[in-house]
């Protein structure tokens, strides 16, 4: 079962012609970004939101007690596809 934000972005980005990006951007926690890497049809949009992902600096330094999945996907979608990732040959994310 995905979290609320997820499946918000995902049905707005389905079905939404002109589909209210800033809503995404600025209400939706970073629960939205699988959401949006999958079903954004604005690639320009896309890169942007996934580039500056909402997530706090206290998400960069999780340990058992404070990991949360969420944030974890979210920063990992950020490395992605911030502008200083490094990939292997295979194309895996690199840290």
């Amino acid at each position: 079962m995905f979290p609320p934000d997820y499946n918000i972005a995902k049905y707005n980005l389905l079905t939404q012609e002109d589909c209210d990006t800033y809503y995404i951007e600025y209400h939706l926690s970073s629960d939205a970004a699988p959401a949006v890497e999958q079903y954004a049809k604005d690639e320009e949009f896309r890169l942007e939101y996934l580039r500056n992902i909402p997530v706090s600096d206290k998400s960069e330094h999780m340990n058992f007690r404070t990991f949360n999945y969420s944030k974890w996907v979210a920063l990992r979608l950020g490395r992605k596809y911030s502008t200083d990732a490094v990939l292997s040959v295979d194309g895996e994310l690199l840290f």
